[in-house]
């Protein structure tokens, strides 16, 4: 499916005592892309996804960086943490996400003109 025909459907709260906001992804979900609001700030829109196992998301033709938070980006077999002593890129160079077995939970950051 197209991030473009995905409306945002993951609630925000913002009683938080800390300050900030809370977003409420369901990671249990097996079927619903979830996908938040987007944030532009300083040239970069920035938004969360949850993709349901082994799930395929196709992106705009823009430079996307993506940090999976939980589960793995099976299409380029990353995961949360990098090996040891690895510096390895979050720029995505293929327009297509996949997620593995048990999901994928990422942030997603989209270069803008600005």
């Amino acid at each position: 499916m197209k991030i473009s025909e995905i409306a945002s459907n993951v609630s925000v709260g913002t009683g938080n005592p800390r300050g900030g906001i809370d977003l409420c992804f369901d990671l249990t979900a097996q079927e619903t892309i979830q996908l938040s609001e987007v944030w532009t700030i300083a040239g970069w829109e920035t938004r969360f996804v949850f993709l349901p196992p082994h799930q395929t998301l196709e992106l705009e033709d823009r430079n996307h960086y993506l940090k999976v938070i939980v589960g793995k980006l099976a299409n380029l077999g990353r995961d949360c943490f990098a090996e040891n002593y690895v510096v390895r890129t979050t720029r995505l160079e293929k327009p297509r996400v996949l997620s593995g077995s048990q999901g994928l939970l990422c942030a997603l950051f989209t270069e803008t003109s600005d």
